[in-house]
């Protein structure tokens, strides 16, 4: 059985044609992605020569040797089913080596170490020499980095209102039709480079086939606000979507013309390996309890599964990367 995990270059419905890239797409500090750096401002020098670390590693100009952050576009072979990354959490593994305040790091477990023990995701193997600290430069410690996250958000973009829908696309458009929530769902990770994008304007709703399905995704109307988000992974080994929850519909990946709508479930692993990851949004009130319509979201991303968002913030328990290394991400709403 062959898997679909293979970067695939999409063309964005909702149209604008400036193309975003992953880490390498730096702020003039040259640490991370301008929006983030707008979203968090400031950090402890740990915490910046962490992100220093990760924003190398993206560029290729430094490796991981967890094999958790890997080179922005590193695709995942097709039929690749198995290929799982190591997803140490910050505020949980002891991480085999220090980091240095300039970013760069020192490892301190030996040769043919698995990180089994460490993480509990499948092995992977240290395959770089061992180094020897030099006690003149200083680290963060032997137990790892810093807890570290960015949030971006929607406030302050598209106009005012509630949101009424959510889209996926590869490209940014900086486009006057949907705003964009930059920050990359699969950071860190490889693959394809996927972002959400929102509408506030009911008018704006780019209405794919789930709109035009009344049987299949009932209580969907342009005009009417998200209320809940949820996500659904699936094993490798299964090549179809999970089935929507109830009065849940996808949210598709939007890709070719404005004028002849064609959409489609997307992965968001899509290239990065580790599990099958699908996002969907409802609009029926009262669905799973939530009442409240959302009024901003936002992506929470950072090294553990423990950051939290800003007060007010709703954080959705499952992480967008799941199994395939990089950033632990997290789906965010206000209602």
């Amino acid at each position: 059985m062959q898997r679909k995990k293979a970067l695939t270059l999409r063309t964005a419905l909702l149209m604008g044609g400036v193309a975003l890239y992953g880490c390498e797409k730096l702020s003039p500090a040259g640490i991370v992605p301008q929006a983030e750096v707008l979203a968090a401002p400031t950090y402890t020098p740990a915490q910046q020569a962490w992100l220093n670390f990760v924003a190398k590693v993206c560029r290729g100009e430094q490796v991981d040797p967890t094999g958790q952050y890997v080179k922005d576009g590193t695709i995942v072979p097709a039929g690749a089913e198995v290929r799982t990354r190591p997803k140490l959490d910050a505020a949980r593994d002891k991480y085999p080596f220090v980091l240095r305040a300039d970013g760069t790091v020192v490892l301190l477990a030996k040769k043919g170490t698995s990180l089994r023990s460490m993480s509990g995701s499948t092995a992977n193997t240290i395959d770089e020499p061992i180094e020897t600290p030099d006690p003149s430069i200083p680290t963060s410690g032997p137990s790892g980095p810093p807890i570290t996250s960015t949030f971006v958000s929607s406030v302050g973009l598209g106009g005012t209102g509630d949101i009424v829908d959510i889209k996926v696309a590869s490209f940014s458009t900086n486009s006057v039709i949907y705003s964009t929530l930059n920050s990359n769902l699969n950071k860190g990770a490889g693959g394809s480079h996927l972002l959400y994008y929102f509408t506030r304007t009911p008018s704006r709703v780019i209405q794919g086939s789930e709109y035009h399905q009344p049987n299949k995704f009932p209580n969907l109307s342009s005009s009417d606000p998200l209320v809940a988000y949820e996500s659904k992974t699936k094993h490798w080994f299964y090549q179809d979507p999970p089935a929507a929850s109830p009065d849940f519909a996808p949210i598709w990946l939007a890709e070719g013309d404005v004028s002849i709508t064609t959409s489609k479930e997307i992965d968001l692993n899509e290239g990065a390996g580790g599990e099958y990851v699908y996002s969907y949004q409802s609009k029926k009130p009262g669905v799973k309890g939530n009442a409240s319509p959302f009024h901003e979201i936002g992506i929470l991303s950072g090294n553990s599964g423990q950051i939290q968002p800003p007060a007010g913030w709703i954080k959705m328990g499952q992480d967008l990367n799941d199994s395939a290394g990089g950033d632990f991400i997290y789906f965010c709403y206000k209602p």
